[in-house]
């Protein structure tokens, strides 16, 4: 039988990592891949979701686990009644035999819950709070840059019309550079 526990998470916590930053590019310098706002919120739901089934299959599983040590029981009792140890055809031996088979299942599933429980849901529950604030702190970041370069923005429109340049705007150095900021606002992500 193949050994099924084992010390070592189940998730890989690089692959949580909302920023994208692959050496895949377009000729643009952009990234080949676009992460929206949107797509960020879908990964987290589907998790949240991984999370929700996983819980409930573990806990149906401990549902299982109490269910066979209770049919157990059971079957060890009648094997220990007065009327099956008189029995001629030694039924109280195969009795005995299937609640310990049903201990026995019982304690797997148990097992099985437990590891679940402790090598998947956990890791994965602390590698989506990871994810979370990764998310967090990116969109912190991003927005903390477009403040900058539309604080930026406003500066150069404001130092081109002190200068009184407002006939000469379409020949004007400073149009270039908001042009050129623009454009950088718009690339972003």
């Amino acid at each position: 039988m193949p050994a099924m526990l084992s010390t070592v998470s189940l998730i890989d916590p690089t692959t949580l990592n909302p920023s994208f930053s692959g050496p895949d590019t377009s000729r643009m310098g952009r990234p080949a891949v676009i992460i929206t706002r949107a797509d960020q919120q879908t990964a987290v739901d589907q998790f949240q979701l991984l999370l929700t089934n996983a819980k409930a299959y573990r806990l149906q599983m401990l549902a299982l686990s109490k269910a066979a040590a209770s049919f157990g029981y059971a079957l060890e009792k009648i094997a220990h009644s007065k009327a099956s140890v008189r029995d001629p055809t030694n039924v109280c031996s195969s009795l005995q035999a299937a609640a310990g088979l049903h201990y026995l299942m019982s304690n797997h599933h148990q097992i099985l819950s437990d590891t679940l429980y402790k090598q998947f849901e956990i890791p994965l529950l602390q590698h989506l709070d990871t994810h979370k604030a990764n998310i967090e702190a990116s969109e912190a970041q991003y927005e903390r840059s477009m403040r900058d370069m539309s604080q930026k923005i406003k500066e150069t429109e404001a130092t081109s019309l002190q200068n009184g340049r407002k006939r000469q705007r379409g020949k004007s150095p400073s149009l270039v550079i908001i042009a050129s900021m623009d454009g950088d606002i718009s690339r972003s992500p």
